[in-house]
């Protein structure tokens, strides 16, 4: 027997030997045949392995079994809606009153007559519209017979509101549009379905009407609508008239209610059992009508949507309750995706409309593009759901002709995309991995036979199987089609489809998801190849059925949509001829791919250093290629201008991506030139807009969020030119979001003239008081006039906040998001991180708006995306022990490498199985034998760490193993067992890691199977860290950070704040001279070495000498403007109640805004723009007053003036943006200046300023007007042959003209102006005629007398005397020219004559007086002392007192004048004196009234000082002795009573006592607390509480808000003044026992077992099992003394009977003794890996022999192995006597 667990020199026994080299043999063949392994020396040899076909495929060909047909499911399609599925196509016909008023919802017309509201004057076209339907493909036609506005399109005999009454007739003269419909649908035998509204809004029986009409209720109800509408549905159904051959085979019911109707209850019941009697099996058909919107009856379902489209996996089964009448179809986003285990079977109907409208307008009139009714087809069919599409005739009874011709395009494409079907062409083949019964009723072919009775399937307990498409040589297609055989269910729930060229190789996966359905179309881009794999899988119990499978090749119409805009011009990276100027050149190793997600099926990518450069001719281009972790950045130069950096690096990979886009260019030739600086990029494509300047035009974003009755502005931009007026108009369209949502009617014009690149569309919402949650619609740009292109933000989703959802989608989004760990994923985690905090603020956040929380959900919802998933620990991707302070690891048991050594057909064979207990749903299962699990790892720091493991296990004695080859961790097991499988437990236990490294750690079952694994939680707990230090400082002044220094433990996280001083703003913070940028915070994370943060500072006001620097870059990033950087100027009085100021407020983006500026303030920028053009400035604001505005001007007009609106009326609750545009006429320096309007201005916080435009610098040649000016200089020299009037025009030109030539911002025009004008004055110059010598003689006498009057000079005043010489110079100069003219001589003799006449006499010689000025002491006297004065002139004096003085009198000439501050003397004429008196101010008592009255007021409050929180007591204490000190002191002044009153007032506002404390009181198992729960005590008073062991039991520990206080048996709380818990813990009593003679006698047996061989077998097993159960009840904490010796007493026994052997025996061979091929189990129940408590023969067994040796080692003796036998066997026995 012993021989058996012998082991070899490795310590491993034959056994284990035989086992592992069976899992290696394993491990290798399945590398083998996944084609993975070229290996040499393998198994003795060289072996050279290719990949092989694991699948056997069969064809037709030998087919000669039978087989029963496979059992259908329970849920089944009746016949009419397996024939629904399978038609696919059904048409919608929307006409009534709402088509000639331009209505879309149901209106009510009032008191309208029929004639007035239903104008229809010629015959309608009903044969038209159904043969165009029939044409194209479609196979029913749903009619309105009556929408809400219950007008009937039928002659009613129940109604005069009909079509009858209109005065309509047709040809025939009848007046029945409906029979007209009726009548082509039979012609065309063309399906037919009738919507009959429900609700009636011109009906006056609908609601609860007495027999006056008025409202009443229920049981008072004179006027049964449910009668009448069942009257109606009777008139249609039962009128053989009526129908296709009179049968109609779906009712279409939407169980709307309006506005004012929702007091009247539908009898559904009723109305079902008319529409079965009339179209139902009790009507002869083959299957009951099809019902929609029936609730639990409803057997055609809405998709969700308005949009025709079904969700990607969609299932046509529903949950429904007919006790309830209630149906669930599982609505996920906007589709209803239906249940696998629905109860009633569907059909998922997808309805949409062909225009924007259900019913036809002048403004809804355009049909949809063929790109958007092809993604209609693909998501709505292609999804297993039917396509329902209204096609509205017009107000003229017919349908218009390109809405028409459209359908036909539709049917076309359709038709011709799926004719031919590619895995039915020559050559081509169809195989399967198994036929069922290799029968040929089930034989491959079925699948493309066209027959929907046939299907491929496979056997009974094979619930997958593979379709093997060949199509005979390598094909284009793209797209693959597969349908179930619905009639027997619906059941597949995972489908793959993959391609590869040709018969051998890899493949490529095309597609994957859950369910096929009816149909399910697999679309890509075009794609090449020769084989398709299409894998299916279904349920337990279950097969799959397939009744078809094609390959097809679309036509251009259907093709998948290209992410490039159409009419942009495509350039391939194949392009690489430059002849044309356009395309690629490549520089560097470039790696060219192709595969069809690709843009064009092409892609080239390229690592570090390689370049390329493109030629394009247009006005804008753009990049597209592949984003993805492991891209990078690359350098891109726009016709050699300055490089900009593009980082393709995204925390998902993603192929077709907008990476990159040019700013507008001038339309011409362009390069662009590319170098990979980072990681690497891929590129499939440029596009260029090339439309001749004309642009392209796309709404500013892709989505937009809105509150209920709300109208908001969409930007409409223009991107890539101005030339040209553009048209267009934005549609709105349905989503979940209907008619009653927003409003469908207002269609804008969109213009945009030559040069204009901005406009606005408005869109509207409605208020919907039901609870519906977030809806949306969408918003798209149609209609573009020719040459536009229309941009990428075509459309436009608009969510709508439903104000009624008590918890919106970012609420529930954020809960999910909540339960994620970052160890489930590999990448994406930081992002997802932030937005998840951010998205939590935005919750937190009162008064959050929509936007916001639109913003915040997307944001979350991307980052969310971009998780990747773990799939498994690998060496690249280890699990890390996490050894940071603080920090923690999950290590989830999935994500290792399973390694299981059972047969292939094992029953209980090792995995990871789905189970919503576990953490990440998921959880290894069957951990037996010698199957194991691997982990790579990494340990950085060595140490040990707490495990904490989650589990569930069946048997108590499941326990689980761990060892590491690398050495790294030292090796261990744990005991994790239970009785109960479905309970989850835990374990905690501790993993040594004895030295850093990687490695791969095993887990295994240890002495029994392992439990099913969940997941690791690691923590560190003794891992030995080393200290840091970092050392924080300012560099120069400004402000401080902090900490200064800080010392943590490697790995930790520390955050500094830095301050700037009032005045100041970060300038810059540097890490290890690394700059950080202008942070405020920063927080240095995974410190591992020490570190140094150094702050600076600079000045943050905007001033002369720092001004504001505008952006450069155009569409670069903004720059900042803060508000409260700006200068203030406030124009009010100085006491003023509100004046400008700067506030602080958390909602600011700096913390700080401007506040109140108001009419006439104003706040200045200086500023420097360094180019001219236009920006884009987004004003951040809150506001009171939706009226609030802004006006800024310029002072040079260097920036033009302008004003805007900037206000909101939510009383400045709310943040708000507003655009606004600077125009800056001229670069260079400036000083913007802002003033309040008559409104005032918003509360100011920020300006983000963006250059959106620039203005191109224009050369102006001045080279025309430079010698214009050299000319007219010199005629100018030559003046005197000139008229004065023309030399003075010509001077007056000339100077005009050099300033413009000085004038470097001046224009061309001005130049050019400037030229004409002159050449002109030249050209104007008239030559001076000869003149007769003028008569002097006047002059000459004149100038005689001056003479004499100058003579006496000194008698006149100076000015007069210098004006006569001035006219004697002029005069004289005249008198000296020989060629002055007569008026010259003249008016000389004038200018002297009259200077003559006005000299004038100096006065008398002026006296100077002395005022002497004394002031004594008290004050002053300005001026003092001795003040000398003119005669004549006045003299003021002013007095000031000292502080505490007063000016007692002043005495002028010794006579008083009273107590004045300022006497003036006038004309002073004498001497005078001037003397001041002061005397001390008399003190003024201050009013003390209010005072004392608040000092009343608090001693009053006082009294009751026990009611109230004492620290406010004792502040209040504190101010009321201050101020009592105030009132109590006579010298204190007025604005000192004041301050004490409004202290003492404040501090009187104290809040009250809490007199109730609660105590949690709680007890673990073994024994009680009293009182026990929520004990209510009274401030200031004690509670006892008692602790009450049970029998058995003591008291461990007693835990006082969570801190321990002992093991006390009693515990009292004193002067109780909080909230507090108590927690009483226990453990079982020790027992005292005796095992000394258990130990010794143990100890003997063992010495006479290491002698084994001289005893026989049987007393050896005998003694050996005896020792094994004393083993056991030694190591038992709970064995009684009596268990104990009766264990002594039965070891003596043994060693007594053994028996010395006679003679020699042989070893028994170890092949007799190998193990059950069946692995012991964990005690399965009920399909359950653990848990059973009796066995079958179908189960794991829960008991048998051990599957794991002994591992004894080298030189360990058998007695070794014997006695870790003996200590197994004990510590079973304790843990099964434990159990009991």
């Amino acid at each position: 027997m012993y021989n058996a667990y012998i082991s070899d020199k490795n310590g491993m026994s034959e056994r284990r030997k035989k086992v592992k080299k069976k899992a290696l043999y394993k491990k290798w063949m399945s590398m083998l045949l996944a084609g993975v392994v070229t290996t040499t020396g393998f198994m003795g040899g060289t072996v050279t392995l290719r990949a092989a076909e694991t699948t056997n495929w069969v064809g037709d060909e030998g087919l000669s079994g039978t087989a029963d047909a496979p059992k259908p499911d329970d849920v089944v399609p009746d016949a009419n809606q397996f024939r629904y599925q399978k038609e696919e196509l059904a048409a919608f016909c929307h006409f009534g009153p709402n088509t000639f008023n331009e209505i879309e919802w149901g209106e009510h017309y009032g008191n309208k007559k029929p004639s007035e509201i239903f104008t229809l004057k010629q015959d309608f076209d009903a044969e038209t519209l159904v043969k165009t339907l029939k044409d194209a493909g479609f196979k029913k036609l749903i009619v309105t017979a009556k929408h809400h506005d219950g007008f009937c399109i039928w002659d009613s005999q129940y109604t005069d509101y009909d079509v009858a009454a209109s005065g309509y007739k047709d040809k025939s003269g009848q007046s029945d549009i409906l029979a007209e419909i009726s009548a082509a649908c039979t012609e065309q035998d063309m399906d037919m379905g009738l919507y009959l509204s429900p609700w009636d809004i011109h009906e006056p029986s609908y609601g609860y009407k007495d027999e006056n009409g008025q409202p009443t209720t229920p049981e008072n109800d004179k006027k049964d609508y449910n009668e009448f509408y069942n009257n109606q549905l009777e008139e249609i159904l039962g009128n053989p008239k009526y129908g296709n051959n009179g049968k109609f085979v779906e009712v279409w019911m939407d169980g709307a209610k309006g506005s004012g109707a929702n007091a009247q209850e539908y009898n559904f019941q009723k109305w079902f059992d008319t529409i079965q009697k009339y179209e139902g099996k009790a009507a002869g058909r083959d299957a009951d009508c099809m019902l929609f919107g029936a609730e639990a009856y409803t057997t055609v379902r809405w998709i969700g949507n308005e949009l025709g489209i079904a969700g990607k996996d969609t299932w046509s089964k529903s949950k429904v309750d007919k006790d309830k009448n209630t149906i669930n179809s599982n609505k996920q986003g906007n589709a209803t995706v239906g249940f696998e285990d629905g109860n009633q079977w569907t059909v998922p109907e997808a309805d949409a409309r062909i225009t924007s409208g259900w019913f036809w307008g002048t403004q809804k009139n355009t049909p949809k593009t063929m790109e958007e009714l092809s993604d209609m087809y693909f998501n709505s069919v292609g999804h297993n759901a039917t396509l329902l599409l209204n096609v509205p005739p017009n107000n003229q009874g017919t349908v218009d002709e390109a809405i028409l011709k459209r359908v036909e395009e539709f049917g076309k494409n359709v038709k011709e995309s799926f004719d031919e079907n590619l895995a039915k062409a020559e050559g081509a083949s169809v195989k399967v991995s198994s036929v069922r019964g290799n029968a040929q009723t089930y034989k491959p072919s079925n699948m493309i036979d066209e027959n929907d009775d046939t299907y491929w399937t496979t056997d009974d307990g094979t619930k997958s199987g593979e379709i093997l498409i060949d199509l005979g040589k390598e094909t284009k297609f793209d797209v693959v089609s597969v349908e179930e055989a619905i009639q027997n269910g619906q059941r597949i729930n995972n489908y793959k489809i993959e391609y590869r060229n040709g018969d051998s190789g890899a493949w490529t996966l095309l597609e994957e998801g859950k369910t096929i359905g009816a149909k399910r179309l697999c679309r890509t881009s075009e794609t090449t190849a020769r084989q398709i794999k299409i894998t299916v899988g279904t349920t337990d119990g279950k097969v799959p059925m397939i009744s078809e499978v094609g390959v097809y090749k679309t036509t251009e119409g259907m093709e998948k949509a290209n992410p490039i805009p159409k009419g942009m011009e495509v350039i391939d990276v194949t392009d690489t001829d430059l002849e044309d100027k356009k395309g690629f050149k490549f520089t560097g190793k470039w790696n060219p791919e192709n595969q069809p997600q690709y843009i064009n099926g092409t892609n080239t990518w390229a690592n570090k250093d390689a370049e390329l450069e493109l030629k394009f001719h247009g006005t804008k281009a753009y990049f597209f290629g592949t984003v993805d972790p492991g891209h990078g950045t690359v350098e891109i130069t726009v016709d050699d201008g300055e490089p900009v950096t593009v980082d393709t690096k995204a925390s998902k990979r993603a192929v077709g991506q907008k990476w990159f886009e040019t700013q507008d260019l001038k339309d011409g030739d362009h390069t662009i030139k590319l170098k990979v600086t980072g990681k690497a990029v891929g590129i499939e494509a440029a596009a260029v807009i090339n439309n001749g300047g004309q642009g392209m035009i796309e709404l500013e974003s892709d989505s937009y969020t809105m509150n209920e009755n709300e109208t908001k502005s969409l930007k409409v931009k223009r991107v890539g030119g101005t030339k040209g007026r553009i048209t267009a108009k934005l549609q709105p369209n349905p989503g979940t979001a209907i008619q009653d949502d927003y409003d469908t009617t207002l269609i804008p014009e969109i213009v945009l003239e030559e040069g204009q690149t901005e406009t606005t569309a408005d869109v509207k919402t409605r208020r919907n008081t039901n609870k519906t949650g977030d809806q949306y619609f969408t918003a798209e740009i149609t209609d573009v006039n020719e040459g536009t292109i229309l941009g990428f933000n075509k459309k436009a989703k608009i969510t709508i906040k439903d104000m009624e959802s008590s918890e919106g989608s970012l609420a529930t989004l954020v809960k999910e998001c909540e339960s994620y760990k970052k160890d489930w994923f590999t990448s994406g985690w930081d992002e997802f991180e932030g937005a998840l905090k951010d998205a939590k603020a935005v919750l937190e956040k009162e008064g959050a708006t929509s936007e916001e929380q639109s913003k915040a959900e997307a944001a979350l919802k991307s980052a969310k995306d971009g998780l990747v998933k773990r799939e498994h620990y690998t060496a690249e991707d280890p699990f890390s022990f996490p050894w940071r302070k603080g920090s923690s690891a999950t290590l989830e048991a999935e994500f290792a490498e399973l390694h299981n050594t059972g047969a292939a057909d094992e029953q209980w064979k090792l995995t990871v199985s789905d189970g919503d207990w576990a953490s990440n749903k998921k959880f290894v299962n069957c951990l037996n034998g010698d199957d194991t699990i691997t982990i790579p790892y990494k340990v950085e720091k060595p140490g040990t760490y707490n495990v904490k493991l989650t589990y569930r296990s069946g048997s108590a004695t499941n326990s689980l193993a761990w060892k590491d080859d690398a050495g790294n961790i030292k090796a261990g097991s744990v005991v994790a067992g239970n009785d109960n499988a479905n309970v989850t437990k835990t374990v905690e236990f501790e993993i040594v890691a004895e030295k850093a490294g990687s490695g791969v750690l095993t887990l295994e079952g240890d002495t029994k199977d392992a439990p099913q694994l969940d997941n690791f939680e690691i923590t560190p707990k003794d891992v030995k860290l080393n200290d840091v230090t970092v050392t924080a400082s300012v560099e120069g002044k400004g402000g401080k950070i902090s900490p200064e220094k800080a010392t943590v433990k490697e790995g930790e996280n520390v955050e500094f704040t830095i301050t700037p001083d009032e005045g100041y703003k970060v300038a810059d913070v540097k890490v290890n001279n690394e700059s950080v940028g202008a942070v405020t915070k920063y927080t240095l994370t995974d410190v591992r070495e020490d570190a140094k943060i150094v702050a600076t500072f600079e000045e943050a006001s905007y001033t002369e000498e720092h001004r504001f620097k505008f952006p450069t870059e155009v569409n670069g990033t903004a720059i900042t403007a803060e508000a409260e950087y700006f200068k203030l100027q406030n124009t009010g009085a100085d006491d003023e109640k509100w004046k400008l100021a700067v506030k602080d407020a958390g909602w600011a983006s700096n913390g700080y805004f401007v506040n109140a500026m108001n009419n006439g303030d104003k706040i200045i920028l200086p500023y420097h723009a360094e180019k001219a053009g236009k920006y884009k400035v987004t004003v951040q604001y809150r506001s009171g007053d939706s009226n609030n505005g802004l006006t800024w001007a310029e002072k040079d007009n260097k920036i033009a003036e302008g004003n805007a609106t900037v206000g909101a009326g939510d009383n400045a609750a709310a943040t708000h943006t507003a655009d606004i545009e600077f125009v800056v006429n001229e670069a260079g320096d400036g000083t913007l200046v802002f003033t309040a309007p008559e409104k005032n201005a918003p509360q100011l916080d920020k300006f983000d300023i963006t250059l959106v435009e620039e203005k191109a610098p224009v050369v102006v040649n001045k080279d025309a007007l430079k010698a214009a000016l050299e000319e007219a200089n010199a005629k100018l020299g030559e003046a005197d042959k000139y008229t004065e009037e023309s030399v003075k025009a010509l001077e007056d030109v000339v100077a005009e003209a050099e300033k413009v030539m000085a004038d470097e911002k001046a224009t061309q025009e001005a130049v050019d102006a400037a030229v004409k004008e002159v050449a002109d004055a030249v050209a104007g110059l008239e030559e001076k005629p000869a003149v007769p010598e003028a008569d002097k003689t006047a002059l000459k006498a004149v100038l005689a007398d001056a003479a004499q009057k100058l003579a006496g000079a000194d008698a006149y005043t100076e000015e007069s005397v210098k004006a006569l010489k001035d006219a004697v110079d002029l005069a004289q100069n005249v008198f000296d020219n020989s060629d002055a003219s007569q008026t010259e001589v003249d008016a000389a003799v004038t200018a002297v004559r009259d200077a003559i006449e006005k000299l004038q006499e100096k006065p008398p010689v002026q006296k100077e007086f002395t005022i002497t000025a004394v002031a004594h002491g008290g004050g002053t006297i300005d001026p003092s002392g001795a003040v000398k004065v003119e005669e004549g002139k006045d003299q003021v004096f002013t007095i000031q007192p000292y502080e505490g003085f007063e000016v007692k009198e002043v005495f002028v000439n010794g006579e008083s004048v009273g107590a004045v501050t300022e006497y003036k003397f006038e004309a002073v004429r004498a001497d005078a004196s001037i003397e001041v008196f002061f005397a001390e101010k008399e003190a003024v008592q201050a009013d003390k009234t209010k005072l004392n009255e608040s000092i009343a007021a608090a001693e009053e409050l006082l009294k009751h000082a026990e009611d109230y929180v004492p620290e406010d007591v004792q502040n209040l204490m504190e101010v009321l002795d201050a101020a009592k000190a105030v009132a109590a002191d006579p010298a204190a002044t007025q604005e000192t009573v004041d301050a004490a009153q409004n202290a003492l007032d404040a501090a009187m506002n104290i809040a009250p006592i809490q007199k109730e404390f609660a105590i949690m009181a709680a007890a673990g198992e073994g024994g009680s607390i009293t009182p026990c729960g929520t004990v209510k005590v009274e401030r200031g008073m004690s509670q006892t509480f008692v602790i009450q062991p049970e029998e058995g039991y003591v008291i461990s520990d007693v835990l006082v808000n969570g801190q321990s206080v002992g093991a006390v048996a009693e515990y009292t709380f004193c002067d109780v003044n909080a909230d507090a818990n108590i927690t009483a813990l226990f453990q079982k009593a020790a027992v005292s026992t005796d095992k000394s003679k258990l130990t010794a006698v143990i100890k003997e047996a063992e010495e006479r077992l290491e002698q084994a061989d001289k005893y026989t077998e049987e007393t050896v097993k005998a003694l050996q099992k005896e020792v094994e159960a004393a083993q056991f009840i030694l190591a038992d904490k709970e064995a009684s003394q009596a268990d104990i010796d009766t264990a002594v007493q039965k070891v003596r026994t043994a060693i007594d009977a053994l028996e010395e052997k006679t003679q020699t025996e042989k070893p028994e061979n170890p092949d007799n003794n190998k193990p059950d091929n069946n692995k012991p189990g964990n005690g399965n129940n009920d399909g359950q890996n653990n848990g059973n408590n009796s066995q079958s023969t179908t189960q794991k067994p829960s008991t048998g022999t051990p599957n794991k040796a002994v591992k004894t080692g080298d030189a360990t003796p058998i007695a070794g192995a014997v006695s870790g036998l003996l200590a197994g066997g004990a510590a079973l026995l304790a843990f099964l006597k434990r159990r009991k």
